[in-house]
C-alpha cells in the first residue's frame, strides 16, 4: 500500500491541564504493528470507513432509501 509522501515524523496536540492551562506535547509517529497493518487493510478493503467514519454524509435520498435520519436523544436511554 502507498503511503503518501508528505507522512510526518512528529505529531503536535495542544492539551488543557487539570490547571486549565494550555500545554504543547509532542510524539515520535511509529509505523504500525503487523495486526494494526492488516486491520487497517481489511478496513479499507471491506469499505468499513463508509458507515463508521467521522463523514458527514448528505441526506437528500437517504430517507428513501433507510428511513428518517436519526434524531439526537432517540438513542439516549438505550443500553448496549
Amino acid at each position: 500500500m502507498l503511503e503518501p509522501q508528505s507522512r510526518q515524523i512528529k505529531i503536535t496536540k495542544v492539551v488543557r491541564t487539570d490547571l486549565g492551562e494550555l500545554k504543547w506535547m509532542e510524539h515520535e509517529a511509529t509505523d504500525y504493528s503487523k495486526s494494526e497493518q492488516l486491520g487497517r487493510e481489511v478496513y479499507i478493503r471491506e469499505g468499513c470507513w463508509y458507515c463508521h467514519s467521522q463523514y458527514v454524509r448528505p441526506v437528500t435520498g437517504e430517507t428513501r432509501r433507510w428511513g428518517p435520519v436519526t434524531q439526537a436523544g432517540e438513542y439516549a436511554f438505550d443500553i448496549p
